[in-house]
């Protein structure tokens, strides 16, 4: 979930044609770092 008030990066993504595979977590004191890989459904 991406709070706030900016540029919405994903709107025009098909969610029925892809998905996000969770590949890291990299917590620190003030936020955690998430990356994601694409992957076709």
């Amino acid at each position: 979930m991406l709070f706030g008030s900016g540029i919405r990066l994903f709107k025009s993504v098909d969610a029925g044609r892809v998905a996000l595979e969770q590949v890291g977590a990299e917590p620190t004191q003030r936020v955690t770092h998430l990356t994601y890989a694409v992957r076709e459904r």
